[in-house]
C-alpha cells in the first residue's frame, strides 16, 4: 500500500473507533514521555518520598506504554466498546502452546483481480502458491541486513556504556554475543 492509497482511502475504509483509541492512545503517551523529560533529572532514582505527587508521577512517565495499554483494555472490556463502537478486539486467544511440527516451505494464498478477490467469471477463489526459493527471494535483504544491524546496535551501545564508565569494549565480543545470544 502506497502513501497515495492511504490518504486516499483514509475516511473511506476507516474504522473511526480504532483511530479515535489509537489516537488518544499517542496524544496520552506523548504527553507522559514529555512528563518524563521534566522528570529528567531523577534519571537513576525515584524523586525523594518526601513529595509523593512528584514521586507518583515519575513512576507513571516511567511505565507509560503500559498504564496506557491497561486502561485502554480495562475500557474496552467494561464499555463494551467492541459492540457498542466498533472497536476491533482480538476476540478469543487459544491456550497453550501450537504443535511443534517443520514449517510449510510453500503456501498458497487468494488473489486479487480488478473486481476484488474473486474471479468475476467464476465463483471459484483464484490461488498463487508460493514455493521455497519464492519466499527466501523475498527476504534474503533481510537476512544479511539483520544480523549486521544487531551488531552495530549492540556495539554502539556498548561503546556508549564503556565512554560513560570508562572501560574498553571488544568488537570481536560483541560480534559473538549477537550470533550466539
Amino acid at each position: 500500500m502506497s502513501i497515495y492509497d492511504l490518504i486516499t482511502n483514509f475516511g473511506i475504509h476507516t474504522n473511526w473507533a480504532d483511530f479515535v483509541c489509537g489516537l488518544i492512545a499517542i496524544i496520552v503517551i506523548i504527553i507522559l514521555k514529555i512528563g518524563q523529560n521534566y522528570t529528567s533529572k531523577w534519571q537513576i532514582n525515584p524523586p525523594s518520598t518526601n513529595n509523593y505527587i512528584l514521586a507518583t508521577f515519575w513512576y507513571i512517565c516511567l511505565l507509560r506504554n503500559a498504564i496506557v495499554i491497561g486502561i485502554a483494555t480495562l475500557l474496552a472490556y467494561l464499555l463494551n466498546l467492541s459492540n457498542t463502537v466498533g472497536l476491533s478486539i482480538v476476540g478469543p486467544i487459544p491456550p497453550g502452546l501450537p504443535d511443534f511440527k517443520l514449517p510449510d516451505f510453500s503456501y498458497s494464498y487468494p488473489i486479487n483481480n480488478s473486481t476484488g478477490s474473486y474471479n468475476s467469471t467464476t465463483t471459484s477463489v483464484i490461488y498463487e502458491s508460493v514455493d521455497f526459493s519464492q519466499m527466501m527471494s523475498g527476504i534474503a535483504v533481510g537476512i544479511v541486513i539483520c544480523p549486521i544491524m544487531a551488531y552495530l546496535e549492540s556495539y554502539s551501545m556498548a561503546k556508549n556504556f564503556a565512554r560513560k564508565e570508562g572501560y574498553q569494549v571488544d568488537g570481536i565480543q560483541e560480534m559473538y554475543r549477537v550470533v550466539f545470544f
